[in-house]
């Protein structure tokens, strides 16, 4: 198949999108052709930088899957598979809280199968962004829930909770070492992940121990600022969640998740309110999201510059 017969199928195969849309894309991997073709490291000559081409990028048809799983039109949808959860996901947790006295099977077990059955909803559509969004928070999730309980579920339940765990570990990363070359998409799933599990090794580091430092001003400055306005970091993130799924301006997503990162900085949900080395602690939980993100978007630009695309 030639660049030109690659395109123009590939064209076909995304007439669900906008035009505008469509033009964007094509023109995007074609660029990718023209300098792949000219890149003396593909090899020899252009028939076999072009062979070495098409192998690397796979059938029209599996890009075309690609881009929608990534930009696809229903994005609204997506975002409300993420969204609705989240808006009722503490009143559900202080429902299951008044219940409990009475029902004592009605625990955060029901909000991870919830989840569960969302993340089912993200498979079922196609939908890569929900899907890395809920596998991310549902290990985290879980890993949590069995560190802090114990054994609390017993042997049997414990055990298979922990092979739940396993699988959407193993999943999580096997679809982000599938979309590695998107930074972009790389950067969403893990920095959720990647916060929860730094909470999780703080949390173990500080188990036991009794020489807990005491806070400096812009430690207690920045625990204020999470308790005073929980709320306002709390929805702040959901927009800048939103605006990730709606926008196609790659620095607009990246600007997106900038806000995200900043917001898992300031609110302290997965961070016990006291922690040795408080100040060290305090800093880099602050710093870690933005600057991963950051360094994200300009090994992204970079990229994307070399290889002559739009960004």
């Amino acid at each position: 198949m030639t660049p030109d017969e690659y395109l123009q199928v590939l064209r076909n195969k995304l007439k669900r999108f906008p035009l505008e849309d469509q033009a964007a894309l094509i023109e995007e991997i074609g660029s990718h052709i023209e300098c792949g073709e000219e890149d003396a490291s593909m090899g020899k000559d252009p028939a076999q930088r072009r062979q070495k081409l098409m192998v690397e990028l796979g059938s029209p048809g599996q890009m075309a899957k690609g881009f929608k799983r990534i930009y696809q039109p229903g994005g609204l949808i997506d975002y409300l598979l993420i969204a609705v959860p989240y808006l009722i996901n503490l009143p559900i947790n202080l429902l299951l809280v008044s219940q409990m006295p009475k029902y004592p099977w009605a625990d955060v077990r029901l909000v991870i199968v919830f989840h569960l059955v969302v993340l089912a909803i993200g498979f079922w559509r196609q939908s890569i962004l929900v899907i890395l969004y809920w596998l991310a928070h549902l290990s985290i999730q879980l890993i949590f829930v069995l560190w802090h309980v114990n054994g609390y579920f017993g042997a049997l339940q414990t055990a298979l909770w922990s092979i739940v765990l396993a699988g959407l570990i193993f999943l999580f990363g096997r679809i982000v070492w599938k979309n590695r070359r998107d930074l972009l998409i790389v950067i969403y799933a893990l920095l959720p992940f990647s916060m929860g599990v730094l909470a999780l090794a703080i949390t173990i580091i500080q188990q036991g121990r009794n020489d807990i430092a005491p806070f400096g001003h812009l430690d207690l400055f920045l625990l204020q600022f999470s308790t005073q306005y929980a709320g306002f970091i709390y929805y702040t993130e959901l927009v800048a969640l939103g605006l990730f799924f709606m926008v196609k301006d790659r620095d607009l997503r990246w600007s997106a998740l900038a806000i995200q990162g900043l917001c898992f900085g300031l609110y302290r949900e997965w961070l016990d309110a006291d922690v040795i080395n408080a100040s060290l602690v305090y800093y880099l939980w602050i710093i870690l999201p933005v600057t991963f993100v950051f360094l994200g978007w300009w090994l992204d630009r970079s990229k994307r510059e070399n290889l002559k695309l739009p960004v």
